[in-house]
């Protein structure tokens, strides 16, 4: 009889274990779910001000045509990105391109004289300083889901729950910082 009660007790605590490791992994997901649609909505934001942007810097200064063509492309990419991955490297595009126009913008000197260019460009350094606060906060809860998926035996829960490794959100140096 004791070695049956050991025994379902050792399953008990098995399935408990189970059990609690798997709704760590779950929760986990749900807050790297939760900071990724935050970030997506802070990256449409800031998808919404460029055109307002490049309006100003085409008015004020007159931008080479591979630039614009550089940022038209990339706000392309990123308005049409589907997944992570194609979603952070559209917008690594899209801030270089937005980098070079604001650069050779402001090279005439002119830029800063636009009526209205001051508050979006105050905007755009806030929707990018809140990005980054983010995305520090997605990449440590995706390295705590990414580490508890290789650890062993909560492996073998995650396999069983059909978990998958979370791509990071990484910015190129050159896009992570706003002009």
């Amino acid at each position: 009889m004791a070695p049956q009660l050991i025994l379902f007790a050792a399953l008990l605590l098995l399935v408990f274990w189970a059990t609690y490791t798997y709704r760590q992994l779950l929760a986990l997901h749900r807050r790297i779910d939760a900071l990724w649609r935050d970030i997506g909505h802070l990256l449409q934001r800031r998808l919404r001000l460029v055109p307002a942007l490049e309006a100003a810097a085409q008015q004020y200064a007159s931008p080479e045509a591979s630039v614009l063509a550089a940022l038209t492309k990339a706000q392309s990419a990123a308005a049409t990105a589907a997944t992570v991955s194609q979603q952070v490297s559209a917008h690594n595009a899209l801030s270089s391109a937005l980098s070079a126009l604001l650069a050779g913008a402001r090279a005439t000197g002119h830029l800063e004289q636009a009526p209205g260019f001051t508050p979006l460009h105050q905007e755009l350094v806030a929707v990018d300083t809140r990005l980054a606060r983010l995305r520090r906060s997605y990449n440590d809860e995706v390295m705590a889901f990414n580490t508890m998926l290789q650890s062993f035996p909560a492996n073998m829960v995650a396999s069983m729950g059909h978990f998958s490794r979370r791509p990071y959100f990484e910015m190129d140096s050159g896009a992570a910082s706003t002009p």
